[in-house]
Parts: structure tokens; C-alpha cells; sequence
């Protein structure tokens, strides 16, 4: 699988896990629903920066966010 799909997969995973909408995450993470829709199906690559945010935000160390072991 690629990093990036991986990626995308654990983030829609753990964010409904956490119990967030896009559109809670996205106001937690100060962007759009549209952009954390995008990041879930891969349509876009965030940053580092951006996914330390993210990760920060669920509350979970950024790594799990490229955890292939669930796969």
C-alpha cells in the first residue's frame, strides 16, 4: 500500500475511532471539511507540519497515522 493511501486509510480510521466528523476535526484543526475530506481519500498530502496537527488534535502519537500493522 502506498504511504500516502496509508495514510489517508488510518486518518478517516482514527478520526472515527476518536469520534469526530470531518467537519469537528477540520474546526479543531482550523481548516476546511473539504481539505480533511481530501486528506482522507488522498487527494491532497499534507505537510508535516499539518499532520503533526492533525495527529495532535486526535490526540495520538503522528506515527499511528502511518501504522500499516492494522493491514
Amino acid at each position: 500500500m502506498k504511504l500516502k493511501n496509508l495514510f489517508a486509510s488510518n486518518l478517516k480510521r482514527l478520526r472515527q475511532e476518536k469520534g469526530y466528523t470531518q467537519q469537528e476535526l477540520a474546526e479543531l484543526c482550523n481548516m476546511s471539511t473539504t481539505t480533511i475530506g481530501m486528506y482522507e481519500v488522498g487527494g491532497r498530502t499534507p505537510s508535516f507540519a499539518i499532520i503533526e496537527l492533525i495527529a495532535n488534535k486526535l490526540g495520538i502519537d503522528a506515527s499511528l497515522l502511518f501504522n500499516a500493522s492494522e493491514y
